[in-house]
């Protein structure tokens, strides 16, 4: 999620399909909590992401089989 975090650009293009009032959560070093809650944040932006990254040529796509793991370390916080 850096490379939206890095870029005005990318991120316009991610507000496009998320919303505005929609954004990705970066996590930080310091606070494993927010580790989760990037990954909430980047189930609920799913959609929105993979088509942002499509628009951008990003090679660095996520797999559907990445969203499920994201999803099942979610669950596993729950």
């Amino acid at each position: 999620m850096k490379i939206f975090r890095k870029s005005a650009l990318k991120m316009e293009t991610l507000s496009r399909y998320a919303g505005s009032e929609i954004t990705l959560v970066i996590d930080t070093k310091t606070r494993w909590n927010s580790l989760l809650s990037m990954l909430e944040r980047i189930l609920l932006l799913k959609d929105a992401v993979q088509k942002a990254m499509i628009d951008l040529r990003e090679t660095c796509l996520l797999l559907e089989s990445e969203f499920e793991l994201i999803a099942d370390v979610v669950k596993c916080n729950n």
